[in-house]
């Protein structure tokens, strides 16, 4: 899990939920965001839910390239712990 602050205090956060193919977008969404919290579900198997409450997160962004997408099998772990 990484955490980007921006100072842009006033914008929302989002969480990403990525592989690799994020690593060349975090820069361009940076003016967009307060917090930027990046998460592969590869390596870290978070509550999505509950992390974005703690961390009052208001948007989520999934940035894979599309065969990871299809076969990654933590995809399916991560969307059953979303309930909204």
């Amino acid at each position: 899990m990484a955490i980007i602050r921006t100072k842009q205090e006033e914008l929302p956060k989002l969480l990403v939920i990525r592989d690799s193919y994020f690593d060349s977008m975090a820069p361009f969404l940076t003016a967009h965001y307060s917090e930027i919290h990046v998460v592969d579900f590869r390596y870290n198997r978070a509550n999505v839910e509950e992390y974005m409450k703690e961390n009052e997160i208001e948007e989520v962004l999934i940035v894979y390239s599309l065969a990871n997408f299809v076969e990654d099998k933590n995809i399916g772990y991560v969307l059953g712990n979303v309930t909204k």
